[in-house]
């Protein structure tokens, strides 16, 4: 069913925002997803208790939240990850899909009420999230670059200060 498919993709939502978090070694990103993961959290949650207020037995076969244990080299490539915005970008273009989802939910005749309301909850959330997503990752893009702006004009001034003695 839908609404099965819909939950399923919401928890894998939340355990692919906490695998970016722990993989992204920039430290407004990993919170902006450690939060984001928490509240797919809540929202899986909400959509449960509306299932069961429905009489909808919801699948629980796919709620797997663990992630694998990161080896040494791991952890070595992931400091030395430089597409931290990749990461977040792909959380965010994954809640895209959940939103399409949703849409197709909302269209679906003989959906109740409270149901109904979850989703627009979801979407409004997930749409949300995403414009703050993209506002991180062009602050944390427009601030790399005024660095960079700024270390090169250290090293040319250096340079025609080393060159004057």
């Amino acid at each position: 069913e839908k609404l099965q498919e819909l939950l399923k993709m919401t928890f894998k939502s939340e355990k692919i925002y906490l695998e970016a978090a722990e993989k992204v070694q920039v430290t407004k990103f990993s919170r902006f997803l450690n939060h984001q993961s928490t509240l797919r959290n809540q929202l899986c949650n909400k959509l449960i208790e509306k299932l069961v207020s429905n009489g909808i037995e919801p699948e629980k076969r796919h709620i797997d939240k663990f992630t694998a244990p990161i080896s040494g080299l791991d952890m070595k490539r992931r400091l030395e990850n430089k597409k931290h915005t990749k990461e977040v970008r792909e959380c965010l273009a994954y809640d895209n899909k959940i939103i399409g989802k949703c849409k197709e939910l909302v269209e679906t005749p003989n959906i109740p009420i409270d149901i109904l309301e979850i989703l627009s909850l979801e979407m409004g959330e997930l749409l949300t999230n995403i414009i703050k997503g993209e506002k991180i990752i062009q602050n944390y893009l427009k601030q790399k670059h005024l660095n960079t702006i700024e270390a090169q004009t250290k090293t040319k001034v250096l340079k025609l200060t080393s060159n004057q003695h």
